[in-house]
């Protein structure tokens, strides 16, 4: 059974954003925490759905939802990005998993948060899809893959908005180093799956972000290639490759 809560990071001594966050334990007990995040909307999201896929698997899941200001605001703070940091430290040391056994996860606008929090909080293993290294890039393009709508142009501007500093940093310059930066604090061990198909659109990012990765000291990366065609067929073949890449990395399957 999953258990919903209501958790507060902690940033310079102050209370940060509060943040709701889903726990699902295994009953008798396990080595493993999987952690996932909504993707980046603006206005907030609960937390994500456990895919079906996990619960064959003995590890306790985390989903994390987002907050108002999703993660990057107000005014390029990142306070909900801390808190999810602080969320995600206390609720592994309560349940007594130790740093290698987390893995982050998700697809898409997911991967950006899983790589996002996952390099901040140094968790043992990221495993993504589809992932846009360059957020700030993607909402610039935003025009040509939704159509010059006003529904794109509302979205893109709500988001920059939110990420724009008081220093005078524009949100779409510090959207766009999220992961950059992130990856940079890592100083810890940890390896780093990407799921990616010739055809995504995504497929240059996920060379550039492979390509850091390559070049970082204490990151074991790997660019996984599947033909699922476009971005559009990232989230089936990202479940089939969640599952067998838990199994690679020894989290164990239920008895059946």
């Amino acid at each position: 059974m999953g258990e919903d809560r209501q958790g507060r990071g902690a940033q310079g001594g102050r209370l940060s954003v509060q943040l709701p966050y889903r726990i699902e334990e295994e009953p008798d007990g396990a080595e493993h925490l999987l952690v996932t995040w909504p993707g980046l909307h603006p206005g907030g999201a609960p937390p994500s759905a456990t895919v079906e896929r996990l619960k064959r698997v003995r590890a306790h899941r985390l989903a994390i939802g987002a907050d108002e200001h999703t993660y990057v605001g107000p005014r390029g703070t990142l306070q909900g990005a801390h808190a999810s940091v602080a969320i995600l430290r206390a609720e592994a040391r309560r349940l007594g998993i130790p740093r290698e056994n987390i893995v982050a996860y998700g697809p898409s606008m997911r991967a950006v948060t899983a790589l996002w929090m996952g390099f901040r909080a140094q968790v043992g293993r990221i495993i993504v899809g589809g992932a846009p290294l360059y957020l700030g890039r993607r909402l610039r393009e935003l025009d040509r893959v939704m159509g010059p709508s006003p529904e794109a142009v509302a979205y893109r501007e709500r988001f920059l908005a939110l990420a724009a500093r008081d220093d005078g940093t524009p949100g779409d310059v510090v959207l766009d180093g999220l992961i950059p930066e992130a990856l940079e604090g890592v100083t810890e061990q940890m390896t780093v799956r990407l799921l990616i198909s010739h055809d995504d659109e995504m497929f240059r990012d996920s060379v550039a972000l492979y390509q850091r990765l390559d070049e970082h000291p204490v990151i074991d990366g790997d660019l996984v290639i599947r033909e699922y065609g476009n971005h559009g067929g990232l989230k089936d073949a990202f479940k089939a490759y969640l599952t067998e890449a838990l199994i690679a990395a020894g989290v164990p399957r239920h008895a059946q």
